[in-house]
């Protein structure tokens, strides 16, 4: 379900109307993107996402969060949707949202408010459309967000790389963002089954901070059981396990630890 509102021409920067049978997207300058059937819109085109078109580590981390690895993740996501937006008719929206399983959650604990999901990965947004029809979903890439100036009221971005001046730009002024990274113990038993270092210290809260008022930082941690259904999913569902290091290896792994960080700011009014 694409709504027009807040979309603008990644082209010319014009606005948006919905074409002849509503399939197409026509700016006031004439650019035409098609809409798909399972209801996405493309803004990349050509060859700009076949790098990340990986299907299936989608597959496998749609299977690993539906198996509940990412659930206390979405659960402190969502509660801090109620607590950041006290009124309904917000709209959020979710940078690198892949295959769109937490974006599809926090829709359906938060209702009444406009949801829109963006991935340069075709495959994963195609995946996420399929679920669920009833959020916006682009195919885009963050170094040029198809989104009007400051027409968001909160922007999530979890485990992808970040373009701070366009979330910025696309920010309302007083907004929101809450961006999750790892911390040394995400996934450490997978790490060293692969031959991966630990994650180190980017001071990416830091580098957060200077673009945002950061109101509130905390931390996950839990250990996850991994049930024979996942034991292949778990390594499949992260870019790392693509090429293992040294003598690394896929040996079974009985549970891992999720081990994140969710850092809150705000954009500041002016």
């Amino acid at each position: 379900m694409i709504q027009t509102d807040n979309l603008k021409c990644p082209i010319c920067s014009s606005s948006f109307t919905l074409g002849n049978n509503s399939k197409s997207m026509i700016c006031s300058r004439g650019h035409n993107f098609d809409m798909a059937k399972q209801g996405y819109v493309n803004f990349c085109g050509g060859s700009m996402g076949k790098l990340y078109e990986d299907k299936e580590l989608f597959r496998a981390r749609r299977n690993i969060y539906e198996a509940g690895f990412f659930r206390g993740v979405e659960e402190a996501v969502s509660g801090s949707l109620k607590e950041l937006l006290n009124k309904e008719g917000s709209v959020i929206a979710e940078a690198g949202c892949g295959e769109g399983s937490l974006l599809s959650f926090l829709q359906r604990e938060n209702p009444g408010h406009s949801y829109i999901g963006l991935d340069i990965s075709k495959s994963a947004v195609k995946m996420a459309a399929q679920q669920n029809g009833q959020i916006s979903w682009l195919v885009a890439d963050v170094c040029k967000i198809p989104l009007k100036d400051g027409s968001i009221d909160c922007l999530i971005d979890m485990l992808t790389p970040a373009n701070y001046g366009e979330f910025q730009r696309i920010l309302k002024p007083g907004g929101y963002i809450i961006k999750i990274i790892p911390n040394d113990g995400y996934l450490t038993e997978l790490r060293q089954r692969l031959g991966k270092k630990a994650y180190e210290d980017k001071e990416v809260d830091k580098f957060f901070s200077r673009h945002f008022a950061l109101i509130c930082q905390k931390q996950i941690k839990y250990t996850f059981v991994c049930e024979p259904s996942v034991q292949e999913d778990i390594y499949v569902m992260t870019p790392m396990s693509g090429k293992a290091d040294g003598n690394g290896s896929r040996d079974k792994v009985d549970s891992v630890t999720m081990d994140l960080s969710i850092l809150i700011g705000r954009k500041e009014k002016k």
